[in-house]
């Protein structure tokens, strides 16, 4: 079993993040007009105003939303990266980044997983549930199916039940956009499964082969 004295040991490697910096890559849109700029803010696939390195901002509105209401209590992180724009790699970034780990993916880990980890497992975990989401799992009167992110896997399921050899094909599971299979959600999560697999940071995501009829 995974006790707090357990998860108190185990971190996040710097390899682990150092491979979730180049997953999430750095936005470099640049259109002021749209609020968009480097170092500053950029929208996401979803239309959300994010920095660095998928750090999206608070109330989840688009930049042009945070330029134009400057005085919104929501908008003063864009604020002062306006004034001090990050820069790739610098130690803000990573700060933040491993402020947003800790958040998104190693707590939800450590409230759900009951089982002792190796650090590839753990590390390939938490990049995973990084971009997943831990799911609903405080509440427990919603029911397990749909609870989304980590606390409805089947991964969280196999993990649990010891099951080691199946989880890495649970790690696409989640790679689907509007009933598709997403070719950079498939090749994220292979990456994952990788991790896990063999304990290799360094395989790129181009190494992975599409599924038939993905899109990008």
């Amino acid at each position: 079993p995974a006790s707090a004295k357990y998860w108190s040991t185990l971190q996040f490697s710097a390899q682990g993040l150092q491979t979730l910096e180049r997953l999430e890559g750095w936005g470099t849109q640049n259109d002021p007009a749209k609020g968009e700029i480097p170092g500053v803010c950029y929208d996401d696939s979803g239309g959300h105003g994010t920095v660095g390195y998928g750090h999206e901002y608070p109330g989840g509105y688009s930049c042009a939303w945070y330029m134009n209401n400057p005085n919104n209590p929501a908008s003063s992180q864009y604020n002062y990266y306006k004034q001090h724009p990050m820069t790739q790699g610098s130690a803000a970034a990573v700060q933040l980044l491993n402020q947003d780990v800790q958040s998104k993916a190693v707590v939800p880990i450590e409230q759900q997983v009951n089982v002792q980890l190796t650090q590839q497992q753990f590390d390939a975990l938490v990049i995973w549930t990084f971009n997943t989401g831990g799911g609903n799992y405080t509440h427990p009167k919603i029911p397990v199916n749909k609870r989304g992110g980590l606390a409805a896997s089947d991964l969280l399921k196999n993990t649990n039940a010891c099951n080691m050899n199946t989880v890495p094909s649970d790690f696409t599971h989640y790679d689907h956009v509007n009933g598709q299979v997403s070719c950079g959600l498939y090749r994220r999560d292979m990456v994952s499964s990788e991790i896990w697999i063999s304990g290799s940071y360094t395989v790129p995501r181009d190494a992975f082969t599409c599924p038939p009829g993905s899109v990008k």
